[in-house]
């Protein structure tokens, strides 16, 4: 197993990000990688995001709600936009201003990457592992490549995700086995030489470890 480290600077102290309705925030934690701890779309006090907004319309402090969503699509990435338009935030509260508040973390992110055929291990010493992306195949001609034809590397756009199932066997564990073999993960390129690209990132016990789509 061939393993890199992507940044290991990063703080993994939380951040709060604020979107107004109708705008387009962003979480960015530059070479580091997103995990949202909560996500609330509503009002919860009569301060924020007030500017130009009668009175009535931010009376209501006791509305919101909790969407997994922005969990789902932001963690493991880099950088994600937020738009309170998003087709699965219901109106909490009608006729009042609204705010998309979402909670998050920087960490340093790993890539696991394990030819086929073979097995490999991620490893989080005493953290604990959080599986981000995954994909069965090649996106590239170079890894996992030594000693083989030209005809085996020449599919770059071969993908397999299997995120779901490798998150449930390895998230909250220190270390985890991962396989890369054919029985494991159906062949999405036959012929190809494939390799399992695994990108995860290691949370300390004290957070709770949450499961990403």
């Amino acid at each position: 197993m061939k393993e890199r480290n992507v940044v290991s600077n990063v703080t993994s102290v939380s951040d709060t990000s604020v979107t107004c309705e109708h705008e387009v925030g962003e979480l960015n934690c530059g070479a580091g990688v997103i995990k949202v701890f909560r996500a609330t779309y509503g009002r919860r006090d009569g301060t924020t995001c007030t500017s130009g907004r009668p009175p009535r319309q931010l009376v209501n402090v006791n509305c919101f709600h909790t969407f997994a969503v922005v969990i789902s699509s932001c963690n493991g990435k880099n950088s994600c936009s937020l738009t309170t338009s998003h087709p699965s935030f219901s109106d909490p509260c009608y006729g009042t201003y609204k705010y998309l508040e979402v909670t998050y973390g920087c960490y340093p992110a790993k890539t696991s990457v394990t030819c086929e055929n073979s097995a490999g291990e991620l490893q989080c010493g005493s953290n604990l592992i959080q599986v981000f992306y995954t994909n069965y195949g090649r996106r590239d001609n170079k890894t996992c490549a030594k000693g083989r034809p030209s005809s085996e590397l020449a599919d770059i756009d071969c993908f397999q995700s299997r995120t779901l199932q490798i998150s449930a066997r390895c998230n909250g564990n220190n270390t985890c086995l991962v396989s890369a073999t054919d029985p494991s993960f159906p062949d999405p390129c036959s012929g190809i030489y494939k390799y399992l690209e695994v990108t995860y990132g290691c949370y300390p016990a004290s957070k709770t470890v949450l499961s990403v789509t």
